[in-house]
């Protein structure tokens, strides 16, 4: 299951290019990070690294933030993308040591898009967690 929003039309091949993929990502890690309504510093630190490490630049990631209230997830069309993307989303929202229950409900969407149990989520969460 993929969504599409307006920044990622629907393709009849229904394949992304590298840079949709990367915006992709970044506008999913971007929604996490602010899913309570705030950037703290290493939230801020962690989205300037997926920038740089995406090859992304300022204004295309501008563009996913100036639209933030409209956007939603994207959910990768294969499982094991969607459990990578997953993990790198709860790794952002762990990244401030504090979870809002508004980042955990955030990231519960995530995982329902992608067919992922909460059981699974709230492991990764420990496993992340235990890693720090």
């Amino acid at each position: 299951m993929v969504i599409h929003l307006q920044n990622f039309p629907l393709k009849k091949s229904l394949t992304m290019t590298n840079l949709e993929q990367n915006l992709a990502k970044f506008q999913n890690l971007f929604l996490m990070a602010f899913a309570d309504g705030r950037l703290d510093d290493s939230e801020k630190d962690n989205l300037n690294h997926y920038i740089e490490e995406l090859g992304l630049t300022p204004a295309q990631c501008f563009s996913i933030i100036q639209s933030q209230e409209t956007l939603n997830y994207i959910i990768p069309n294969d499982p094991a993308d969607a459990r990578k993307y997953l993990y790198e989303l709860i790794a952002m929202m762990v990244a401030d040591q504090q979870i809002s229950e508004l980042e955990y409900q955030s990231c519960l969407k995530f995982a329902k898009q992608a067919y992922i149990a909460r059981k699974e989520v709230d492991k990764m969460i420990d496993d992340i967690r235990n890693k720090k």
